[in-house]
């Protein structure tokens, strides 16, 4: 089976799992009756459901059951065309509304602070302050193959994140100049561009070779399984202090062990949607709900709907949500 049939399907031989489909939108309530057999809305909300809450295997990656990115010369051909398309998508979701709400939304819901101050002002009182509210880290999950793939939506989810990535990087501030000893250093050293110190890290195991040379173009370092944060450190917990997770069509299993990390912003598919799947009926999925249900009342997570989630038609956006920990009392931390 190909990388792009494999990515075609619900569930991926390697485990993780995509529900960017159709049949994964939200329950229409208009839509059919309870108790009904046999019924075509009955079979298309299985096939939700199995989309929604496979695959518990997702979780192995940490674990040294990851399949890794494959490893491989470029067809630069392939890589010409499918970096082509993907400029095309970025550029079409740059060019809409949506493009602008979704900056929008980080300047005005992530609590990030306003650019530093000129460098003769950096001593003033609350600059350090600031400074600890920054978000300085960015991980993404489950984006999807660019180049194994017929469908859009891994390229304007790409688009997505890149258009938040600019927007945190503009608290970073503009390029400023390190003092020099010399008028010799002046004259030779650049400007160091702040923007720099926002890490931007991604996984997924059905990425190409193509998709890595592409992601490298935008400044987002793919990285093995093994070196995905987790919280079994101290660093790895600080990673996450001030850290955007952004998974865009990921299984039950991966939202819930990511939001567990308590990201300063996570960006996934609403948790009400699995709450639909289980209808509480108990087991380890419906834990792991009461599990996130807890975290976001204790950690005080403020939910922020995404700007026009039926955009592109919506199977792009579908079902994703932002939330933004805003602290005990519900303020920025």
């Amino acid at each position: 089976m190909s990388a792009r049939q494999r990515h075609s399907r619900i569930t991926t031989d390697d485990g993780w799992t995509t529900i960017s489909t159709s049949n994964s939108r939200k329950p229409n309530p208009k839509k059919g009756k309870p108790g009904k057999k046999n019924s075509k809305n009955d079979s298309t909300a299985g096939g939700a459901i199995s989309a929604l809450l496979a695959h518990k295997s997702d979780l192995n990656f940490h674990d040294g059951g990851a399949v890794e990115a494959k490893e491989g010369e470029i067809d630069q051909a392939e890589l010409s065309k499918v970096k082509t398309r993907v400029e095309k998508q970025i550029a079409g979701f740059n060019a809409s509304e949506c493009c602008g709400k979704v900056k929008e939304m980080v300047r005005q819901e992530f609590g990030i602070p306003q650019p530093p101050p000129a460098q003769k002002d950096r001593d003033a009182e609350g600059v350090k302050e600031e400074e600890g509210k920054r978000i300085n880290n960015v991980l993404i999950l489950a984006l999807g193959s660019l180049s194994e793939t017929f469908k859009a939506a891994p390229g304007y989810q790409l688009a997505a994140v890149l258009s938040i990535i600019e927007s945190l990087k503009e608290s970073h501030g503009p390029p400023t100049s390190k003092p020099k000893d010399t008028k010799e250093e002046e004259k030779n050293e650049n400007p160091v561009d702040n923007s720099t110190n926002l890490n931007v890290l991604s996984y997924d195991p059905i990425y190409t070779p193509i998709d890595i040379s592409i992601l490298s173009d935008y400044n987002i370092t793919t990285i093995p399984a093994a070196s995905v944060p987790t919280d079994s450190t101290s660093q790895d917990k600080d990673w996450y202090e001030n850290a955007v997770v952004y998974m865009p069509h990921a299984s039950v299993w991966l939202n819930h062990k990511y939001f567990m990390y308590k990201p300063k912003v996570w960006i996934g598919n609403g948790f009400e949607i699995y709450e639909d799947a289980v209808s509480g009926n108990g087991g380890e999925v419906d834990q792991m709900l009461k599990e996130s249900g807890r975290v976001r009342r204790e950690e005080g997570y403020v939910r922020v709907e995404w700007p026009e989630e039926d955009w592109g038609g919506g199977a792009v956006f579908n079902n994703l949500v932002v939330y933004v920990r805003r602290g005990k009392n519900g303020v920025d931390e």
